[in-house]
């Protein structure tokens, strides 16, 4: 195996604990990774409709949904902004 020279670009910090850490252009150009994909195409081809069957939904005419729960945390700040409400 040959070895290679490269040239960058370096970042020196004192005084501080750190790992060190090459630049993805560094790592890219050692050929340790390679390089992001540039086109999104190249991976999830084009963009357009998907090909499956149409949804339907099945509700009752004048139908009511149901109320939500109230969450367990907020349960006593709603009881009190009821009776706040209900005195007012």
């Amino acid at each position: 195996m040959k070895s290679k020279a490269y040239t960058f670009k370096v970042v020196v910090v004192k005084n501080t604990v750190c790992v060190k850490l090459l630049s993805r252009k560094a790592a890219v150009t050692m050929g340790l990774v390679s390089p992001a994909v540039k086109d999104i195409g190249e991976i999830f081809g084009t963009i357009g409709l998907m090909k499956t069957e149409q949804a339907h939904s099945h509700l009752k005419p004048y139908s009511v949904p149901a109320a939500r729960g109230v969450p367990s945390p907020l349960l006593e700040k709603v009881r009190e902004e009821l009776d706040r409400m209900e005195k007012a």
